[in-house]
Formats: structure tokens, sequence, C-alpha cells
């Protein structure tokens, strides 16, 4: 039931995010503790601010109040998918090519749920990685989730020619 509920009210917001010039990334819609939480991922190439967080969740949550599709009260909370943004849709899979990602498989591969690997491109409906110094090829469909991870550029030691005097 809540999975069609989220459905339904992903069905309503996608369109006026994409209007916006905005990219849906994710809808949660969730009860913990004690309370119904809509939360509403966003992205855009050049980064989300606040005022696009704003933006959004005024007109979100007047359309969800004219429409009123979610039977209960609820919180409602627009933010950016962050750094380790999930990998969603197979388009995803080839805009961030060259990234770092991690997977969860199922099945697993060679024993392996989880996996850390540099994402290559697709290939039909499957990911290329770079793993474990091998280009592997994963269906599509045995990825139950993944996530771009946080890399942290490297600092390379400097040279110093200085001489004690």
């Amino acid at each position: 039931m809540y999975q069609d509920l989220a459905e339904s009210v992903e069905k309503l917001v996608a369109p006026l995010v994409s209007a916006e010039g905005l990219e849906l990334v994710d809808l949660q819609l969730k009860r913990g503790g004690g309370r119904w939480l809509l939360r509403i991922f966003i992205d855009h190439p050049e980064g989300i601010t606040h005022e696009h967080c704003r933006h959004i969740s005024q007109l979100v949550g007047t359309v969800l109040e004219v429409e009123d599709i979610i039977p209960h009260a609820y919180v409602l909370e627009v933010s950016s998918p962050g750094l380790d943004r999930p990998l969603k849709h197979l388009e995803d899979f080839d805009r961030f090519k060259e990234r770092l990602i991690k997977i969860k498989l199922q099945p697993a591969l060679n024993g392996e749920w989880v996996i850390k690997a540099r994402l290559k491109g697709i290939e039909d409906q499957n990911i290329n990685l770079e793993y474990k110094g091998n280009v592997i090829s994963i269906p599509y469909n045995n990825i139950a989730e993944a996530r771009l991870e946080v890399e942290f550029p490297t600092k390379r030691k400097q040279k110093t020619n200085c001489k004690n005097s």
C-alpha cells in the first residue's frame, strides 16, 4: 500500500520538478517515530541551493495539498541527494562514468553481495565496471542498490631541494 502511494506521489511530483529544470533523484514516503515523512531528493548539474529546495518544497506542498492524495499528516523534506547520491536509473550509470561506486547485488557475485568498483558505463542492459583490475559486466536487474562513493584527491609529497647549511 505504501509503495503504491509513494508511486502516486512520484507521478505527481516528477513533472513539477522537471518543469523547474531540476532532476528528481529519489522520493521516499516512510513512517518513523510516530509520524509520516515525505523526502524528496533533487539535483541539478550545477548543484542544489537552499533556494531550489525552498521553491520545490513550496511548489510540491501546494500541489499535494490541492490534490490531497496523502491521506494523513506528513512532514515534507526537500534536499540534495548528497555526495553519495543513489544511482536509480539506467542513464545514471552512463552519466557518472569513471566514478567510484558502491553496489549491493542480488544475487551475489562470486559470494560478494557488496562491491566497490569504477564505473565504465552501460552497454545494453549491463553495467560495466572496473573491479579488482578487470572489467566486468553486471546485468542492471541484478543491482539492488547503487551509490556514488565519495573520493578525496590524494596529495603527492613534494620534493624539496633544501640543503642544511
